[in-house]
């Protein structure tokens, strides 16, 4: 058994390396756009989850530890998210920091936390003005955001603010 574990040992690490490599090689020009946490998908082969295990350093995602937070400026409508902390308060801090940084901080209002799982924020408008706004947790995104919509239930058009799932879940 113990030949066995080596040998798959040294695979991962000859995976983890080649990507590594082929990320340094192939390099991004320099006009290339930042990535945002909406645009990534999730992995879907062993190289890319190592991939993604290694680049990521600011939440303990082997302890269980990764936190996110979503604030929303309630004069603007703009939402501010931070993800894959390794602490609940680094999560809320930082992202409450943003929201005051982008202006009018004393509209800033703390929609909720996240630590292994997804969270969303739902808000209802009618006639153009908004009425309510709620957020929701789960273990699927699918399923806070539907708890989050119902949260806002009633007269007006519902709809997902914004949304977050932290790297490890469960």
């Amino acid at each position: 058994m113990q030949p066995i574990l080596k040998h798959v040992g040294r695979l991962v690490a000859l995976m983890v390396a080649g990507v590594l490599a082929m990320t340094v090689l192939s390099g991004a020009p320099a006009s290339a756009a930042p990535i945002k946490s909406h645009d990534v998908q999730p992995a879907t082969s062993s190289e890319a989850v190592a991939a993604r295990t290694v680049a990521r350093v600011k939440c303990n995602w082997r302890a269980r530890k990764c936190f996110g937070s979503i604030a929303v400026n309630t004069k603007t409508l703009k939402a501010f998210i931070l993800n894959d902390r390794k602490s609940k308060s680094a999560a809320r801090h930082g992202v409450m920091k943003q929201c005051r940084k982008a202006g009018n901080g004393k509209n800033c209002k703390s929609a909720g936390w996240a630590r292994n799982a997804c969270l969303a924020v739902a808000i209802r408008i009618k006639g153009g003005v908004p009425k309510k706004w709620a957020s929701a947790g789960a273990f699927r995104i699918k399923k806070a955001k539907k708890k989050a919509k119902h949260k806002v239930a009633g007269p007006g058009t519902e709809k997902i603010w914004a949304y977050l799932c932290t790297t490890r879940r469960r």
